[in-house]
């Protein structure tokens, strides 16, 4: 906590909080862990398990990107039809009476 204020001006209390947080990758069950900076320090030395993990990860992560990529347009492609169809329905059905 610090307190600011210069010259007349009322001080100030300013409470500033720091945390320093970290980022593990846990794979084998748990066995295995690492910090993802850890990771990214070993893929950009050349080592060759960092450089597998994170490839590994990466392709994953893309895999289900593409997988919600695909949800989300079948579910606008659904919705589409089902508005379009519900609203020629109510067209024809009742507008024709």
């Amino acid at each position: 906590m610090e307190i600011e204020g210069e010259g007349d001006e009322s001080p100030q209390m300013v409470i500033t909080t720091e945390e320093d947080e970290e980022v593990v990758l846990y794979w084998h069950n748990g066995a295995r862990s690492k910090p993802i900076r850890d990771l990214a320090t070993g893929y950009q030395d050349g080592n060759a398990e960092d450089k597998a993990t994170l490839d590994y990860y990466r392709y994953c992560i893309k895999a289900i990107a593409r997988l919600l990529h695909y949800i989300t347009v079948y579910y606008i492609t659904v919705h589409y039809i089902t508005v379009h169809y519900i609203t020629v329905y109510y067209i024809t059905v009742y507008n024709s009476s």
